[in-house]
C-alpha cells in the first residue's frame, strides 16, 4: 500500500524535528518519538500506544508484541476486534505507572497534561484523522453536513500518543502524535482542527500518566513554570489534571488553541456544495445502510455506546 496518500496536507514527522526545550512547545515530543514503533497488527494499536509510554519508565527490553501479549493474556486487548476505550492504562498499572482517565476532555485538558510532562494517550477516528484521498475528505465533509459525524454513527477506532503541541505559529497550532498505525507516525504532526475533529469521534477519551515522563527535566520545569506565571498573571486557569473525569471544559484561552474547536472547518467550494445537493439522497441511503450494518454487527447505540480501539 502507498501510505504517501495517507499524509495530512500540513503534516510533518520524525524523530528530532522538534526542541523539547523551546517555550513553543508544550511536552516532550522530540524524547517520546525514540520509543515510537509501528503496531504489528490491524487492532493492536491500543497496547501499542501504551507500551510507548511504559517503555519510556525503563521497560524498554519488552517487545511490541510482548506487550500485545500480556493485553491480551488479560482479557483486555482482544485479537479481532482491539481494546475497549474503559482498558486503556491497564498495562501501565500493571508495570506501577499510575494513570487517570477522561471523559469529554478538552483541549486545555491535554495542554494541562502536557506541560505536567504527563504521557497521553487519546481515541481518534483515523479516517478523519489521515489524509486519505479526495474521496475519503468528500466523505468526511458529508459526516459532518448530514449529521453523523459524532461517536454514535462513526465511533473512534484508534488510539494514539499525543506527545506534544507545537506553538511556534499561534494561529496554526499543530498536535505532535506517536501514531503506531501509520508508517510516518513518529512525531507526525497535524493541524489542531484536524485533530479535534478526530479525536471528537471517540467521545473525547484521554488517559495520561500521574507521574511526569523521564525525559521531563528541570529545563522542561521552567518552561512549564514560566507558562503558568504567565497564565496567572493574565488571570487565566487551567483545569488540575490530577482528577479521573474531566469536568465540563473551562471556558478559557490559551493563545488561541480554544478558539481552534470541535467542528469542520475546511472551507467548502461551490462545487462540494453542488455534488452535495446531488448526491444527498445517495448519503441517506448509505447512512441507513451503514447504521444498519452496525445494528447487525451488534452496536450499542445511544449514551453507552460501544467501540474498540
Amino acid at each position: 500500500m502507498d501510505y504517501d496518500q495517507y499524509d495530512a496536507p500540513d503534516m510533518a514527522f520524525g524523530a528530532n524535528l522538534y526542541d523539547d526545550a523551546s517555550p513553543d512547545i508544550l511536552g516532550v515530543p522530540n524524547a517520546q518519538a525514540d520509543f515510537w514503533d509501528m503496531q504489528e497488527f490491524a487492532d493492536n494499536c491500543e497496547p501499542t500506544a501504551e507500551s510507548f509510554i511504559i517503555r519510556q519508565f525503563g521497560y524498554d527490553n519488552i517487545s511490541t508484541n510482548d506487550f500485545a501479549y500480556i493485553s491480551n493474556a488479560n482479557g483486555w486487548y482482544q485479537p479481532g476486534g482491539g481494546t475497549s476505550p474503559d482498558d486503556i492504562g491497564n498495562m501501565m498499572d500493571m508495570f506501577g505507572i499510575e494513570n487517570h482517565t477522561y471523559s469529554n476532555a478538552s483541549i486545555e485538558n491535554l495542554a494541562s497534561e502536557l506541560m505536567e510532562g504527563h504521557g497521553v494517550i487519546v481515541g481518534v477516528r483515523a479516517d478523519q484523522l489521515w489524509e486519505q484521498g479526495p474521496l475519503q475528505e468528500l466523505w468526511n465533509w458529508l459526516a459532518d453536513i448530514f449529521g453523523f459525524d459524532n461517536p454514535i454513527d462513526q465511533p473512534a477506532d484508534h488510539a494514539v500518543c499525543v506527545t506534544g503541541i507545537d506553538m511556534s505559529d499561534p494561529d496554526n497550532p499543530m498536535v505532535i502524535l506517536n501514531d503506531p498505525g501509520h508508517p510516518n507516525g513518529q512525531g507526525a504532526s497535524y493541524p489542531l482542527d484536524r485533530f479535534m475533529d478526530a479525536w471528537e469521534n471517540s467521545n473525547f477519551v484521554m488517559n495520561a500518566t500521574n507521574d511526569p515522563l523521564p525525559a521531563f527535566t528541570a529545563q522542561n520545569e521552567a518552561i512549564r513554570d514560566s507558562i503558568s506565571q504567565y497564565l496567572a498573571n493574565n488571570d487565566i486557569a487551567l483545569p488540575s489534571p490530577n482528577y479521573t473525569v474531566a469536568s465540563e471544559p473551562a471556558d478559557i484561552d490559551l493563545n488561541g488553541i480554544a478558539n481552534s474547536v470541535h467542528e469542520f472547518t475546511t472551507p467548502v467550494t461551490n462545487i462540494l456544495q453542488d455534488i452535495a445537493g446531488i448526491i444527498g439522497a445517495i448519503a441517506g441511503v448509505v447512512v441507513a445502510g451503514n447504521l444498519l450494518d452496525k445494528a447487525l454487527d451488534g452496536f450499542s447505540g445511544g449514551d453507552d455506546f460501544a467501540y474498540s480501539l
